[in-house]
Parts: C-alpha cells; structure tokens; sequence
C-alpha cells in the first residue's frame, strides 16, 4: 500500500502514512480517531513539495483536550481495513545534468577576469604607480625650487616680470671712476624709467644722462600704431612713424633726402629690410594670442606627457648616500631610445609648425636686417623650422644609443636626486655624459649639479654647487662654479629675514668684489639700493637702486610723421655729431 500523498510505502493496516501522518482511506475508522479534514494534495513531478504537518482539530467532548493526532497511539492491522486496493507509485522525472560546454565556458571566463585584474595590477605597480609617484615628487621638487629662489635676491625677477606687465621700473646710477680722466673723468648719472601696459600694448621710456656735467635725454612711446622718439639734441622734437604707412612714407622721406640718402647708401634693398621689419613689429604689438597661448601650451603638455608614459618604466627599492647619510629610496629608472627620442621631435616639430606666437616672436627677430647682425640668433620661424627637420634627420642617420634617466625617490615622495646617462656614438665619434643633481635629504641640504662628458678618452667635468642656510637672521646662499676641479667662480648673497640689509660677494679668481646695500621685495613692489659696488681700493664707485611699482600712465604725443621728416632730422643728426666730436 502507498501514501496517495507522499508516495510512501506503507503497511496495509495503517490508518496514518508514517511520514506525513496523511489518513488513508477505509471503510471502518474507530470513533476514537479524528480524521484530518484537510484534502491531500497531489504533487506534481516537476515541483515536488516538502510535507507540511497537519493542523490538529478541534477536540471534543469525548477527547480529552490534551490529545493530539500526532501523539495517538498507532492503530493496529486488526482494527483498521483499508477500503481500497493500494494505488500505483508516482513517477518522478529528474533534472538534466548542466552542459559541460557551459562550465567550461564559465571557468575560462573566471579566469580571464582574474589574469585581467593581475595584469592590470602588475602593470600599475610597475609602470602606472610609478609614474604617478614620480610626478607628485616632480611637483614637490617644483615647489622647492620656489622656495629656494624666494629665499634669494634672485625673487625680485619674478617680481619685476609681473610688474611689467602693467608697472614702472626705474633704475638710478651713479658711477665715478678716480683713474681716468676727460670726458668721463666726472663720473657718469641718471635715471632711466620704463614703464608698460600688455594689455594696451603701451610701452615708454624715459632716460635722462649726466656725463660730466653735460645733460643728455631721449624719450620714446610706442603702442599698437605707432613710434615716437624726443630728444633735446634732436630739437626736443617728437619724430616718428605710423606702422600702416611706414612703407610709404619712407620712399618719400628718401626722396627728400635723397643726395643725402645716395651718400650713405640708404637704397631700395634697405628701405624694404626696414619695411619688413616694421610690418612684423605692427604684427606683434597687434596680436592676441592669450587663448591660442593656452590651447598650444596644452598640446605641448600633451606631446611630453604621452612620451612619458610610453617609455619602459623599472621600479625598485635601493639605497643612495646623500647629505652624508644612507637613505633608503625608490629608484625609478626611463630609458629613451633611438626612436621614442625621434618619434618626440617629430611630435613636437607638428606643434611648432601651429605655433603662432612663437612664429610671430621669432619672424620679428629673423628680420634680414638682424639675421646679417646676429647670423643665426636672428633667423626667421622658417629658418627654425628648417634646421629643425635637418636635426632629426641627422640623428635618425649618424646617432646610436640610448638615454638613461634615473630618479631617486624617497620618505613622503620627496626626490633626492636626478641621474642622467647616455652611451652614444654620433658621425664614428663615441661619447659618454653623466649627470647628476642631489638635492639632499632636505630643502636645506646642499643641491649639486655634476656633468662629466668623456669625448674619445678625453673627460671634462663640470660641478655647480649651491648651498644654503639660514644662520644669524640672515638667509645665505653660496653658489660655487668648478670646472676640471678649479674653482673658477663663486657667488654669496646675504639677505636680512626680517630687515633690508643685503649683501652680494663675487669671487673669480684672486678678484673679489662686495656689494652692500638694501633689498625690499613685495607682491607689487621692490627696492633694491646698492651703495658699493666695487671695492675701497679700486677707485671706482658705483652706486644703483631700482624701483618697481606696478601700474602705468601714458600720455598722448603729438610726433613729426615720417612723410614730413624732410631734411630737418637730417641738420639735427648733424648737429648732435658736431656736439659730440667738438
């Protein structure tokens, strides 16, 4: 017999199926048994369910209330007859075992996804982790050098580079010289003034000059249209010329000077020289470049930093000597080869040629007129560009060997030193360049610069070595220059913390100069007076202070244009020539 409810085999006299205690179906049920209402139900093969056990009924008058179905005593075979044959056993059907295609198919994809994540970690850590720390270090060390330099006279360049973009800078001097006689045996003052605006484009100068008593001035104003020039030798006149009519109107201050012109060879192929020259000047005072300024100084960034990145990286731990001490460090190693060196060049020749300003900057100063004075300082963008491609053809054609760039980081990201090496031969001739800078363990510790060149077994060494210190109140900085082992050159500035007083001392050889005076140095404004230039014993004085302060003012000038120069400039150059001689 079997459970129509659970399938379970069970004894042909059981009233109840032992595993769900389900009533089986009789023709007797003793009075003293309760029969569960519920109605079975069927499983299907597909869900089976798991046996839920039976609420107890009610209890009745005749049953005590403390018996439950569960707790009865089990019928025996004598007292309960089943009602109807047993019922065949249910069928169950079982489950297909997954594909093995598939669990192979999610086994290789764990994999994958784990050989990716370790991948992905040893690439970070090797070349990634090292990168990002060698740029914080690279920052810091920016930051260093800020602060090293603001700690120097050196700070009042920066200040006066933002003074002149809107400011006045002015410099009064003296000198006296007891050896000499004559012309300048009265010694030589004045005080010239500069004053700029890069926004409008407004420059003047200002300059006035006693040499032994005889008094001598120029004043200049330029903007975007124009050049004047005033002078007392030159009848305290204002001459000048617009940019957009210098082309013409110097044809026809030629021709009305032409006998003069003639004598001092002032022909066509000068006047178009100048002509050039003065239409790449209008140019320059013109243009506004802020915004292009921006997008190519992102491109070069761009250029060098996809460089960086693409170069084999080595990372690992070591210990250098610095500062007169072990420390250990991580030293991260790039090596630039052949043609990654090419491939930036290249790179950074394609920004060049987009490069406006640095176009506009250099075609001004590759005037022919300069370039026949300054040979190649004074060459054309163009000629830049040319001798740019000439470059990287050579070394793609006659240069081998790598580059080897070490650094040596350490506690707090700080970099401790910088090492560059390389092993090249270029045309057949085989040299070797070790660089290094140290900077200590500290801020404060020695920076030193050391370039060791070997050309054909034949070595020179270069060493610069900066030390400073803050000692008695005042910031000292001492900067040695050694060449093949002799001290050729030795600077030492003090400088008062919390004061003026300021002092420079040159050394070069057995010369020693010692210069002392005062050094105020503000966001918008710095003085710096020097009252001794040259030593007691020499005969010589000079004396020199310079002010800056930021904001300008410019007045309009009337000028004498160009065109109406005519021969009253030429009877002014004559007589300040006959002036000077006599």
């Amino acid at each position: 017999m079997y459970c129509s409810k659970c399938g379970l085999e069970t004894d042909s006299g059981d009233v109840y199926c032992r595993n769900c205690v389900t009533a089986h179906p009789s023709d007797h049920v003793p009075d003293h048994a309760t029969v569960p209402t519920e109605q079975p139900t069927e499983l299907t093969p597909e869900q089976p369910t798991e046996p839920t056990p039976e609420k107890p009924t009610e209890h009745t008058s005749e049953q005590p209330p403390d018996q439950r179905p569960e707790q009865q005593t089990e019928p025996t075979t004598e007292q309960l007859t089943p009602d109807k044959p047993p019922e065949p056993k249910p069928t169950y059907t079982i489950p297909p075992a997954p594909s093995l295609k598939w669990l192979v198919i999610a086994l290789i994809s764990i994999a994958t996804i784990i050989a990716t994540a370790l991948a992905a970690f040893f690439i970070f850590f090797y070349n990634v982790a090292p990168m990002i720390t060698l740029g914080k270090s690279l920052v810091q060390f920016s930051d260093e050098i800020d602060q090293r330099f603001n700690n120097t006279p050196l700070k009042a360049l920066a200040v006066l580079s933002e003074i002149l973009e809107d400011g006045t800078v002015s410099v009064d001097f003296n000198y006296n010289n007891n050896l000499i006689s004559g012309w300048l045996g009265g010694g030589i003052g004045g005080n010239v003034k500069l004053s700029t605006n890069r926004e409008t484009r407004e420059l003047a100068l200002e300059a006035k000059v006693d040499v032994s008593g005889d008094n001598y001035d120029v004043e200049a104003y330029m903007n975007r249209e124009r050049i004047a020039l005033r002078s007392l030798l030159l009848n305290n006149n204002f001459y000048g010329f617009r940019y957009d009519t210098f082309r013409a109107d110097i044809r026809k201050f030629r021709n009305d000077i032409l006998i003069f012109a003639e004598l001092v060879g002032f022909d066509e192929e000068t006047m178009d020289m100048l002509s050039d020259f003065v239409d790449q000047l209008s140019e320059m005072m013109n243009s506004e470049t802020t915004i292009d300024n921006v997008d190519m100084y992102t491109e070069y960034i761009t250029v060098l930093t996809d460089f960086f990145v693409e170069l084999e990286v080595t990372n690992r731990r070591t210990g250098i000597e610095t500062a007169g001490k072990l420390v250990s460090c991580r030293e991260i190693t790039l090596r630039i080869t052949k043609a990654e060196l090419v491939k930036l060049l290249t790179d950074l020749y394609e920004v060049f040629e987009k490069d406006e300003t640095i176009r506009t900057q250099m075609d001004m100063s590759g005037n022919p007129m300069l370039y026949s004075l300054f040979g190649d300082m004074g060459g054309s963008y163009e000629q830049f560009l040319r001798s740019y491609r000439t470059t990287i053809r050579d070394i793609e054609q006659n240069y081998e060997g790598d580059i080897e760039l070490l650094f040596f980081i350490g506690k707090n990201d700080r970099l401790l030193r910088i090492e560059l090496n390389t092993d090249t031969e270029y045309e057949g001739e085989r040299s070797q360049i070790k660089a290094t800078l140290d900077l200590g363990s500290s801020v404060h510790d020695s920076w030193v610069f050391d370039y060791i060149i070997t050309t054909n077994e034949v070595t020179e060494t270069i060493s610069i070595r900066w030390d400073y210190e803050e000692r008695s109140g005042k910031q000292n900085n001492t900067v040695q220059y050694i060449s093949d082992g002799i001290e050729k050159a030795t600077f030492t500035s003090e400088w008062e913390i919390d004061g003026d007083d300021f002092g420079l001392t040159y050394t070069a050889g057995h010369i020693t100069n010692k210069m002392t005076g005062s050094l105020i140095i503000d966001e918008k404004f710095f003085l710096m007076a020097l009252d001794n230039v040259y030593p007691d014993n020499s005969g010589e004085s000079l004396t020199i202070t310079v002010t800056a302060t930021s904001g300008s003012q410019f007045e309009e000038v009337e000028f004498i244009n160009l065109d109406k120069w005519g021969e009253s400039i030429i009877e002014a150059l004559i007589g300040l020539f006959m002036n000077t001689i006599f």
